[in-house]
């Protein structure tokens, strides 16, 4: 089983929060993550490769916090098992995106990440974010 771990990049505008998605090369938008490197944690992994997807850099997470997505996917004629758990987190800088993975990047009202997710997967992780978003404001 492959194990990814990213961020889902929050900030606090005028109307709300919003989340930052990409697009990848292959055309659909999710959340920035990766595999881990030898020695990360999986936070270390998820702030790193939110750093070099789109250049944003963690303020701070949301402790005790994470939200996970399995799915299967095709490589090399084989089925391979996918787990990744994404940490929510405040985020600072300018987006620049890497241009070898990432075409684009748009923030989006925690609402609009659930249409612009492109698999049901991460439509349903981005359901629970605001739910757990809803419940948690304020507190």
């Amino acid at each position: 089983m492959e194990q990814s771990f990213g961020i889902i990049p929050l900030r606090k505008w005028d109307k709300g929060w919003k989340a930052l998605l990409i697009q990848h090369k292959a055309g659909h938008w999710a959340f920035p993550k990766g595999r881990r490197e030898k020695g990360e944690s999986p936070q270390e992994t998820a702030t790193r490769e939110l750093n070099e997807e789109v250049g944003l850099h963690v303020c701070s997470f949301f402790p005790g916090v994470s939200f996970h997505e399995n799915y299967e996917y095709e490589k090399g004629g084989k089925r391979v098992r996918k787990k990744v758990e994404y940490f929510p987190a405040l985020v600072e800088g300018k987006v620049k995106l890497q241009v070898k993975e990432v075409v684009a990047a748009k923030w989006v009202s925690l609402r609009g990440a659930v249409n612009m997710c492109t698999f049901a997967e991460a439509k349903t992780l981005c359901e629970k974010l605001v739910i757990w978003f809803s419940r948690s404001e304020g507190k």
